[in-house]
């Protein structure tokens, strides 16, 4: 798709009666985020193993099936006319208080991805927001996120502190 092809289909979704929907994803979604999840993995190894991505989708099914259940899995996502175009999850886990968080629970960010055409129109933005308040809600003080793209040789793990009541900051 040409640059102009791609700010041309932006501007009409700006001016779309039915703009795209941001939404929590349910039990149902968990099909369409194996599939995602997968894209967003061949993208980041692109010489991996095609052999395995059977096995790897019922494990990835099994995970979100097990997690999302008992809650400590929250997963947004943006819907375009009845399809799945981005996503970005926030895992819920327990550690002992140390000087980053008092708290035990502390958040992970996961898998912000947008399909290639969905690039670029902030999708990911609006989904990191979600999941922020999502942690917000739940009293989370420290949150850790890993890159993929921007820091490929180097630290590529980044935590978040929260900052009153506020948002939250790099630290």
């Amino acid at each position: 798709m040409s640059k102009f092809e791609r700010i041309t289909r932006r501007i009409r979704r700006v001016f779309q009666t039915n703009p795209m929907e941001l939404r929590i994803a349910v039990r149902e979604d968990i099909p369409h985020l194996v599939r995602i999840r997968l894209k967003f993995l061949n993208e980041k190894w692109p010489d991996a193993d095609p052999a395995k991505e059977e096995i790897l989708a019922v494990a990835i099914e099994l995970y979100l099936r097990k997690h999302m259940s008992a809650g400590d899995l929250v997963f947004w996502l943006a819907v375009d006319k009845d399809r799945i175009v981005a996503t970005g999850g926030i895992a819920f886990n327990y550690f002992p208080p140390d000087f980053d968080s008092v708290t035990e629970v502390r958040g992970q960010l996961l898998n912000l991805y947008a399909l290639p055409d969905f690039r670029d129109e902030g999708l990911e933005q609006r989904i990191l927001h979600k999941l922020l308040q999502e942690a917000e809600q739940r009293n989370v003080e420290c949150i850790t996120l890993h890159g993929s793209e921007a820091n490929k040789d180097g630290n590529n793990s980044f935590l978040l502190k929260r900052k009153g009541k506020h948002g939250y900051i790099q630290s």
